[in-house]
């Protein structure tokens, strides 16, 4: 029987967890899929982060060199990669993982992050540490996207994810409600998670869901490099290039 995953650590449990492995996690058509767990319409239609990048927040770029954001504000970070463009079925699964409970597909972003990692020989990291939610959207909710995205990478390339490294300040607007330069100036979200310690002389990667102006990921690492971490990648599951007007549903 074919997996909607690559084969990888956390095989039994995904296969408890995502039962379904003859449809499509992006669209949800009954056809044959790939190890990647897409059908052949949605794995040429979605729209992937490639060169030129941003060698800082990974972000595509018109042409070689910093976007203008890492221009004007250095990420706390070393490097970036954001896998995806927030559109189209992108949008509408991480739409369905944050408010319909798909997991699923949560995780299905996971996988294809972790292997994008393996491609970019991005793996000497000693751990995963999933931006966090507050707790009355977590109790809402059920669960968090970023964590459930940070398990499968965690699975598929044996490194281990911690929940309590960073923790959320405060039940504050979600940011899609937020305009442009509000997200770019918000802070004060995040502090120092009951885990803090584990960041110290680490090589970590940092995880997000969406990165419209990057400033969460900027704003987390920026804790974990003050707290003693070794080096922070940032990764985000989806992101626009700078400019788009979309408004992305961060939590």
């Amino acid at each position: 029987m074919r997996t909607i995953y690559a084969p990888g650590r956390g095989f039994a449990l995904r296969d408890l967890l995502f039962p379904h492995q003859r449809d499509c996690w992006l669209c949800g058509s009954e056809v044959e899929v790939g190890e990647d767990g897409l059908c052949t319409r949605c794995r040429r239609s979605v729209l992937r982060h490639t060169e030129p990048f941003c060698p800082l927040c990974g972000r595509s770029v018109a042409k070689r060199g910093l976007c203008y954001n890492c221009r004007a504000r250095p990420p706390a970070y070393r490097r970036g990669i954001i896998l995806f463009f927030y559109q189209g079925k992108v949008r509408e699964a991480l739409h369905r993982a944050k408010f319909e409970n798909d997991q699923r597909a949560a995780y299905a972003l996971g996988c294809a992050l972790a292997r994008a990692l393996r491609d970019r020989g991005w793996t000497d990291f000693d751990g995963i540490i999933p931006v966090p939610i507050h707790w009355m959207r977590r109790l809402r909710r059920g669960y968090n996207v970023t964590e459930v995205a940070a398990r499968a990478v965690s699975e598929e390339l044996g490194i281990p994810w911690w929940r309590d490294v960073l923790a959320r300040r405060g039940h504050t607007r979600p940011k899609f409600a937020m305009s442009h330069e509000e997200r770019m100036h918000d802070s004060g979200r995040y502090e120092p998670g009951t885990g803090i310690d584990r960041a110290a002389g680490k090589r970590l990667l940092l995880l997000d869901d969406i990165s419209t102006t990057g400033t969460t990921l900027h704003q987390t690492a920026e804790i974990l490099v003050r707290r003693g971490c070794r080096e922070v990648t940032a990764a985000a599951l989806a992101g626009n290039s700078l400019g788009a007007q979309e408004h992305a549903e961060g939590e």
